[in-house]
């Protein structure tokens, strides 16, 4: 996957490649929610329709809860999960927007319906 990417962005003017030592991630545009940290794996548990993962399960039970308000953050959302200890798996929020409101209007996320 890298050494497509490589092959076809190369030429860019500002291109550098994710094995080069100096390479970072921009993280200044964006909010990143990782299920686990870098040492750790995501978990899922069979349910009868399937499998789900740990964290996306924690995530939508979340969204439709009342534990999120108007002012609530990304780093507010991934505090407010309840992901198992016994998964040793701990969710992750990074990016320079972190500590900005998920939403803009005074209402519950639930109100929307979407769930």
């Amino acid at each position: 996957m890298f050494d497509t990417a490589h092959r076809r962005l190369k030429g860019l003017k500002n291109y550098r490649r994710i094995h080069d030592g100096d390479w970072s991630p921009d993280m200044t545009s964006h909010v990143v929610l990782a299920a686990c940290q870098e040492t750790e794996h995501a978990k899922e548990h069979e349910r009868e329709n399937g499998c789900n993962g740990i964290f996306t399960q924690a995530l939508i039970e979340a969204l439709k809860s009342d534990r999120l308000k108007a002012g609530s953050t990304y780093r507010d959302l991934i505090d407010t999960l309840r992901i198992p200890p016994s998964t040793a798996q701990v969710p992750v929020v990074a990016g320079r927007h972190m500590n900005e409101r998920l939403w803009y209007k005074s209402f519950q996320y639930s109100e929307l319906g979407l769930f």
